[in-house]
């Protein structure tokens, strides 16, 4: 008996085995045995002509490269969203810089007596004007309004009583007008994101002639203003001098962070792009004014001429402005030319 069945044919044996318990295998969990979870893909690949097979993978590999497409496209858009909201910036703080530059001549006039504030006036009024044409059309977005409502009251009481009962009086009061618009030019440049722009030369731009290069042309402003009047009067009170110590130690402080902003921002510029901007003119000027404060106000006594002294300020006061308004358009540039592209 046991001969018998040792000598079966293996394919007798084969087939008993297959149809024993191993025959259960069978079924769903058969189709799964030799791919696994790819089992229907590998199947359905195997009955698909080249052509099909082909289309099928380049769409695979088409997946991806959508969803990085769609990445890109979402980044641009929000960067050029991004800078549209800066221009809105720059247009608000546009009119407010020329504000601001001629409140330094009107207080400059007003405490000097040097020439009549009509004209002077007219010109504020009309840059005020449009300041608030740009508060009403951005100051609900910029969140601007408590630090506009400072600076229109102020401005308001300076317009119906620009010269105080002294000259001292009035320098602080044009003064305080003037601190208030800065403080209104740096709450847009906040709000505006201007101050974290993502490129380094815009960033740097903005830093100059929003942020350090305004508070360097009044400082140089105010300076120019107060020692001419201690000259005229040839009076060097406690807090006069005081006044012209503090503004001549942070001139050259407000001139450092002047100059590694233009130099950053306008790295990219070429020699003759730089030098039409009038940095070398500003610096000598500057450089001259700051040897005429130290030898006839900071001197320990005064002396010279308050009409060249108040030349000489004027001169870089003017050239400040007249360069930060060429970076100005600079940076103005730099973000159209970032839409643009």
């Amino acid at each position: 008996m046991n001969t018998a069945v040792a000598r079966l044919p293996a394919e007798t044996i084969y087939h008993r085995a297959a149809s024993g318990p191993a025959s259960q295998r069978t079924g769903v969990l058969d189709f799964f045995r030799h791919q696994g979870i790819w089992s229907p893909g590998v199947k359905l690949f195997r009955t698909l002509q080249f052509r099909t097979k082909a289309l099928w993978v380049s769409f695979a590999f088409l997946i991806p490269l959508c969803g990085l497409f769609y990445l890109q496209w979402e980044t641009e858009t929000n960067l050029i969203a991004a800078t549209k909201v800066e221009q809105q910036g720059l247009d608000y703080v546009r009119p407010l810089l020329e504000w601001v530059k001629v409140a330094q001549e009107r207080r400059q006039a007003a405490v000097l007596g040097s020439e009549p504030l009509d004209e002077l006036h007219q010109k504020a009024a009309a840059a005020m004007l449009q300041v608030e044409a740009q508060q009403t059309a951005h100051g609900s977005a910029f969140g601007t309004q408590k630090a506009f409502e400072l600076f229109k009251q102020l401005q308001g009481d300076l317009q119906s009583k620009p010269v105080g009962g002294t000259a001292d009086e009035t320098f602080k009061d044009h003064s305080e007008v003037l601190a208030a618009a800065l403080e209104l030019t740096k709450s847009v440049v906040n709000s505006a994101g201007l101050i974290l722009d993502p490129e380094a030369d815009a960033y740097h731009l903005v830093n100059m002639t929003m942020v350090f290069g305004p508070d360097q042309t009044e400082n140089t402003s105010r300076l120019t203003t107060l020692g001419t009047l201690m000259l005229k009067t040839n009076d060097a009170n406690t807090e006069r001098h005081e006044a012209m110590f503090v503004g001549g130690s942070i001139q050259r402080f407000l001139d450092g962070f002047v100059e590694s902003s233009y130099l950053n921002g306008t790295a990219s510029l070429s020699d003759a792009e730089k030098t039409s901007l009038g940095m070398k003119a500003t610096d000598d000027a500057f450089d001259a004014f700051l040897d005429a404060l130290k030898a006839q106000v900071l001197s320990g006594n005064l002396q010279g001429s308050p009409d060249a002294y108040l030349a000489l300020g004027r001169v870089v006061v003017d050239r400040q402005n007249e360069m930060n308004a060429k970076v100005f358009a600079r940076l103005e540039q730099v973000l159209q030319d970032r839409i643009d592209n």
